[in-house]
């Protein structure tokens, strides 16, 4: 990852005051087996998403929908409201988690 995109979502991090004992942490791993051990520790997983229709659902996969079978604690996915975000920016989902 681009250094300058940790130093953006730190950034972001920080400026919503994350409670004593929340954390950010940056893995290089397949996204849905990486958070899926993490929620191991964790009391929440939050995913964002945003919808594949048709073909795209099969060929790119979910992390979401992988989360929310194999999770070890409560899971919530947050949709993407495409209404609000400029296209550029509906291409990657995100994720966040709380210990």
């Amino acid at each position: 990852m681009d250094p300058s995109y940790r130093e953006a979502i730190h950034a972001v991090w920080e400026s919503v005051l994350p409670e004593p004992g929340w954390t950010l942490e940056f893995v290089l791993d397949d996204a849905g087996p990486a958070l899926v051990r993490r929620s191991a520790q964790a009391t929440l997983l939050v995913v964002g998403t945003h919808e594949h229709v048709g073909l795209a659902r099969l060929v790119s996969g979910s992390v979401s929908r992988y989360c929310l079978s194999h999770a070890q604690c409560p899971t919530l996915i947050v949709p993407l409201d495409n209404r609000a975000v400029a296209p550029e920016h509906t291409e990657r989902p995100s994720a966040a988690m709380r210990d």
